[in-house]
């Protein structure tokens, strides 16, 4: 399945701001199983000073288990 850019960012948004448990749990009662492939871990806030974005640039998703189906999903 695949979406134009604005549609997909929605729903990225939408999932990164989504409560992980939540979300989880709905998930699981769905017996959905996205497929998804990790392309990095999500980012360490102890190293918000490092990188090419600074202190400016923040992930949304803390932890990983949340960011796994979310990010990868395609």
């Amino acid at each position: 399945m695949h979406f134009d850019t604005a549609t997909r960012q929605r729903w990225m948004r939408a999932l990164a701001y989504s409560n992980a448990d939540a979300l989880n749990v709905k998930m699981q009662a769905l017996k959905l199983m996205p497929e998804y492939e990790l392309i990095r871990a999500p980012g360490n806030r102890a190293d918000a000073d490092s990188g090419p974005h600074g202190r400016h640039r923040q992930p949304l998703f803390r932890r990983r288990y949340h960011a796994d189906p979310c990010g990868g999903a395609s």
